[in-house]
């Protein structure tokens, strides 16, 4: 019997597609991070949305108990959209509205996607395909030195496409469980659970590639659980021991005998003879991890509770925690040593920038990549003090930390979901997110009193598992700005609401589920509407609109910039006037503009510039810098110039080249009251 349900055709499928297509688009683009892509992510999967409920109009209905968790997202976007009116930076608040809504309409696409036990099968099947792909992506750059250019900024920790290395890890973790489950079930025919045994094997050795301590952690953790719920545990810890085994080895092979794999200085290569090696490693991994897991095949999936049973499994645990003590203990001073070096995380130099140059930086999220996680939540909290009850907007960190930091470099984010939402958006936004995190958790509880088979049910567990994963992760980490990271969260939430108001149990199989024993009655889903219908409609078509044209803004505005380096005035101020005008709160063809009338020597119209691109970001160190350079040296009024620069140094007071260049241009206020001659203007880095 196919795995989709007859009365489901396959234009059903549209919303599901759509959004793992949208989750490979993300991924292939630092994690969707820039503003061009968030801006395209949200208008694919809302155009998406907006088409798979018009197909599926008569048969679109939502599980039980999701509305409310629908809901409260919905609100947080609304919430998000609103700090723009408030924010300290609208147009990032706007982006942040942008990211929410790929999230939104991911969340609700795939809660009215084909519904039953058997889609939510394809489904996770298919996204743990996609990730492996990713992993495999990834471990690619430890063969081919030409794939190794992003090892100049990250020290040899593998970031794949996703561009940040703990942001691989997260994704590998909500893929690690899911293939658990895969590999392990005696529903899964047997070459689907030799498939993701492969795949468990590769996105086990990506996470330890990625040299991510915390992913390490919470991944250990989640498995551990796992196995303490799952009522197949026996069958889940041979895949375990399948693929972890080879794939332990081969990792301490690599660690300790190919050097070049861990390589931090600048300019270094993976050699093409380790890369080789790695290579042949690889592969004889794979074969190892499919031929144990074809052999365990033929072993019985469960024990009896015995006393010699119960012994057995004590000695075999024994004798695995023997070895990876000998194992810790021969490797002691290379662990020892490896650690110290992980301690200060490749110490990335601290690059003469500013806010425009940070977006040009590519992967380089943070300037400086030390280990700051308590600094920058301190900065998150302080900031949230300052302004307890709506924050100061959707996405704008960067500017309190700017202020507020005690060492050089910044980051763009606290590092934490909790302290982002407290510091952006106040109480208000942070009490929306613990309203839809708590009405997520309640159904999911719910679903599982309500049905004593699901409670045990290893598919059900393994994708509210990797929900918490992920969350757990993101309290020290900053996965909800990555939506190619937090996109498998709202999917993988989705399915496990979809799957536990199925009242299906796993232990028949994907091709027929088993009705679980109910003890409470619980609707299995509900229609919506015909007047939701249209709202979602409505909603989803108007916004694809609102961020085809900030998008197209964005395009313009960097094609303006792009016309002012080659000298092209005219094309410039054409393409800049353009993208102002169709994102009102963007500085950034304002700042173009300026940059236009300073060329043409209009320095009072290139001044009024600078001065409306501040009044859209008014804590913005780079604009103010700019304002008073064009002050002092262009229009030299030397007083009005310095204090506007003492701003700068003020909203950024850790940049020491603001003090040297304050300090200069000190110098430089005397040379002319006693010259006359004003000296050059200092060029930007």
């Amino acid at each position: 019997m196919s795995v989709f349900e007859e009365r489901v055709n396959w234009l059903s499928w549209t919303a599901t597609a759509g959004v793992l297509a949208i989750f490979l688009y993300a991924a292939s683009f630092d994690g969707a991070f820039f503003t061009r892509e968030i801006f395209l992510a949200a208008t694919g999967v809302l155009a998406i949305l907006g088409m798979a409920l018009l197909i599926n109009w008569d048969r679109i209905e939502i599980p039980s108990g999701s509305g409310a968790p629908m809901i409260a997202l919905f609100g947080i976007a609304a919430w998000t959209l609103a700090t723009t009116l408030w924010s300290i930076a609208p147009n990032l608040s706007l982006t942040e509205f942008g990211r929410i809504s790929i999230y939104l309409a991911v969340f609700i696409a795939i809660l009215t996607a084909p519904p039953g036990r058997k889609a939510v099968y394809v489904t996770v099947s298919l996204f743990v395909a996609f990730v492996t792909g990713l992993a495999l992506f990834a471990l690619m750059a430890k063969v081919s030195p030409a794939l190794s250019q992003s090892y100049l900024y990250s020290g040899g920790r593998l970031m794949g496409s996703v561009g940040y290395w703990n942001g691989l890890a997260a994704l590998m973790i909500m893929a690690i469980l899911p293939s658990v489950w895969l590999a392990s079930s005696r529903s899964v025919p047997w070459l689907g659970r030799l498939a993701a045994t492969l795949s468990l094997t590769i996105s086990g050795l990506a996470l330890f590639f990625t040299l991510s301590r915390g992913g390490l952690l919470v991944a250990a953790g989640a498995i551990a659980l796992y196995l303490l719920l799952n009522r197949e545990r026996l069958g889940a810890l041979v895949s375990l021991l399948s693929a972890l085994i080879p794939g332990g080895i081969f990792a301490w092979y690599a660690s300790t005998s190919l050097p070049t794999l861990q390589t931090a200085a600048t300019g270094d290569r993976i050699s093409a003879a380790d890369g080789y090696r790695f290579a042949i490693g690889l592969a004889a991994v794979l074969a190892a991890a499919l031929a144990m897991r074809g052999a365990s095949l033929l072993l019985p999936t469960s024990l009896p509770r015995t006393r010699k049973t119960m012994l057995l499994a004590g000695a075999v645990i024994g004798l695995a925690a023997l070895v990876v003590a000998g194992g810790a203990f021969i490797e002691r001073h290379h662990i020892v040593n490896k650690l110290h070096s992980l301690q200060s995380e490749t110490a990335a130099p601290v690059y003469d920038y500013n806010q425009r140059q940070i977006d040009a930086q590519g992967v380089a999220r943070l300037v400086s990549t030390s280990n700051n996680r308590l600094e920058f939540w301190r900065i998150g909290l302080t900031n949230f003090q300052n302004h307890p009850l709506i924050g100061t907007g959707g996405g704008t960190f960067r500017f309190p930390d700017a202020q507020l930091r005690s060492i050089l470099g910044g980051a763009r984010d606290p590092h934490s979901i909790w302290v982002r939402f407290l510091s952006d958006q106040g109480i208000i936004g942070f009490g929306l997110l613990l309203i839809f995190l708590g009405s997520l958790a309640w159904v999911f509880v719910r679903q599982a009193l309500a049905s004593k088979g699901l409670f045990r049910d290893g598919l059900f567990l393994a994708l509210v598992i990797a929900c918490l994963a992920w969350l757990a992760d993101s309290s020290f980490e900053w996965n909800w700005a990555l939506p190619a990271v937090a996109i498998p969260f709202f999917l993988l939430a989705a399915l496990a609401l979809r799957l536990g108001s199925t009242g299906e149990s796993g232990t028949a199989g994907p091709e027929a589920g088993v009705p679980g024993h109910r003890v409470a009655a619980l609707p299995d889903s509900i229609y919506l509407a015909n007047w939701l219908k249209w709202a979602i409609v409505a909603a989803s078509m108007t916004l694809t609109i609102a961020f085809l044209v900030l998008l197209f803004s964005d395009v313009v505005g960097q094609r303006a910039s792009a016309r002012l380096t080659e000298g092209n005035l005219s094309a410039a101020r054409s393409a800049a006037e353009t993208a102002h005008k169709l994102n009102y709160l963007d500085p950034g063809p304002l700042v173009t503009l300026s940059g236009i009338s300073e060329k043409e020597g209009n320095f009072t119209a290139a001044r009024n510039y600078m001065e409306r691109a501040l009044h859209r970001e008014p804590q913005d160190s780079a604009l103010e810098e700019d304002l008073a350079l064009i002050e002092f040296y262009n229009l030299k009024e030397t007083g009005q110039g310095l204090i506007d620069y003492n701003k700068a140094v003020n909203l950024d007071p850790q940049y020491e080249p603001l003090h040297i260049q304050f300090q200069k241009m000190y110098a430089d206020s005397m040379k002319y009251d006693k010259t006359g001659i004003m000296p050059a203007k200092p060029q930007p880095a």
